[in-house]
């Protein structure tokens, strides 16, 4: 059973959970072990739709805003709608960022901490950052990634991890020379500013990786080759995922040039990564994260968009959602980051590989909770993302933001359900 006074494992703060159509603050968010401190490689993305962007603007309203509230450790209660998600005004450690803001500021003088705010966004982004983990290869899921990957200035490349499918499609389609310049270490021209490595999704089980953090001298596995022809690196890369092409319907177009990890891997300091595959629609392999601390072994579990097995041609949910009740009943799951694109009455033929609230609240009474055996348990905390703006409502108690998570919170109470939903806007950050 969860114990409300059992050690914080994870800090986690949004920079964006929008479904569109905006292309504003788009979804991302990152993880830190919360008993490791804040250096290099300490922190892990998932997904990138913003990065840069959105750190500057919580950090600019960090300098702005005076007093800001000082962090809590959110513990279980009573289930609850968090309306407003005023972002804590502190998820990163000022102190510890190069720039400050002068004590007088002057009016020609970067007047609003625009500048510092940007600068102090780029050192987390080229020094922080371990590796982005992408569930799938979505735009919204990645512009950020793709943009700023022009101000990649670091050591070694950035780690960008995910499924076969995924890597293959960020390989192919995007850092193509066509359409974005190939900043990777792959491929035709690479300019070796990002490393792609494929995760295996598939059944095999392997030895976790234990290096400390990707970017050690320890962990060459991690690293993808820098030879885009070695026909070394393809044979061995096509030789792992050929025993893995059951488990997504398109992991068998894999890029040939990445290394495939298997399971749990470790991809920042104290974090490691197990990824699942789950089904966005008919056409795209997407992913669930979970997340463990190694230092306090609890889970936090980070769905890419995803439709409902109900809805499903390929269903795989219920297979996420048995391991996640295990952790569940073991004490150990802190935390689920999932989506939520549309209000309850959308049409299901229109969903498009999405969720509307009662699809959300059918999986986790008769899927997640139907595989744990040691209930009652305390409140679990839902993060909703990825909750799709509707531009043509003028009334803000008619914004789906508002609308679904108050049907949330009305399905959840008619079935007595122990979740506690926290909607997923920018700055929100949660020690979980």
């Amino acid at each position: 059973m969860l114990n409300p006074l059992a050690p914080t494992a994870f800090q986690l703060t949004v920079l964006g959970a929008s479904g569109g159509p905006l292309e504003t603050y788009n979804c991302s968010l990152f993880v830190k072990s919360y008993h490791t401190p804040w250096v290099d490689g300490s922190l892990l993305m998932v997904d990138a739709g913003t990065i840069l962007s959105s750190m500057s603007n919580i950090l600019q309203s960090s300098y702005l805003r005076k007093n800001p509230p000082v962090a809590a450790v959110h513990t279980p209660s009573t289930i609850k709608i968090n309306y407003n998600a005023e972002p804590l005004l502190k998820p990163f450690p000022l102190e510890k960022l190069p720039h400050k803001p002068p004590a007088n500021v002057l009016p020609n003088l970067d007047p609003d901490h625009r500048l510092i705010s940007q600068s102090n966004a780029l050192y987390i982004f080229n020094h922080y950052i371990s590796t982005v983990c992408v569930t799938h290869a979505h735009l919204d899921h990645i512009l950020g990634l793709v943009v700023n990957s022009a101000a990649i200035s670091r050591s070694k490349p950035l780690i960008v991890a995910g499924s076969p499918f995924t890597i293959n499609a960020l390989e192919t389609h995007i850092f193509n020379n066509s359409i974005w310049p190939n900043l990777t270490s792959q491929g035709v021209d690479p300019c070796g500013l990002i490393d792609l490595v494929s995760l295996d999704h598939g059944p095999s089980v392997s030895a976790p990786h234990t290096c400390p953090h990707p970017q050690s001298s320890g962990c060459s596995s991690l690293q993808s080759s820098n030879k885009p022809n070695s026909s070394n690196s393809t044979n061995s890369t096509n030789s792992t995922n050929s025993t893995n092409s059951t488990n997504s319907t398109n992991s068998t177009n894999s890029t040939n040039s990445t290394n495939s990890l298997s399971k749990w891997v470790e991809l920042a300091q104290n974090l490691l990564v197990f990824p699942m595959p789950i089904s966005h629609g008919r056409h795209c392999d997407s992913t669930v994260f979970f997340v463990k601390d190694k230092i306090t072994s609890k889970v936090l579990m980070i769905w890419g968009d995803v439709e409902p097995d109900f809805l499903s041609q390929n269903p795989r949910n219920h297979y996420a959602w048995k391991r996640a009740a295990k952790y569940y009943d073991q004490g150990r799951l802190t935390g689920i980051v999932i989506e939520c694109s549309f209000k309850s009455n959308h049409d299901d033929s229109l969903l498009f590989g999405h969720f509307s609230p009662h699809h959300l609240i059918h999986e986790l009474d008769h899927i997640f909770l139907k595989n744990s055996i040691n209930q009652p348990h305390t409140n679990l905390r839902v993060i909703i993302s990825h909750i799709k703006d509707d531009l043509t409502s003028i009334v803000t108690e008619l914004e789906p933001k508002v609308v679904i998570m108050n049907e949330l919170k009305a399905l959840a109470e008619q079935r007595s359900l122990p979740f506690e939903f926290i909607r997923g806007d920018p700055g929100l950050t949660l020690f979980l």
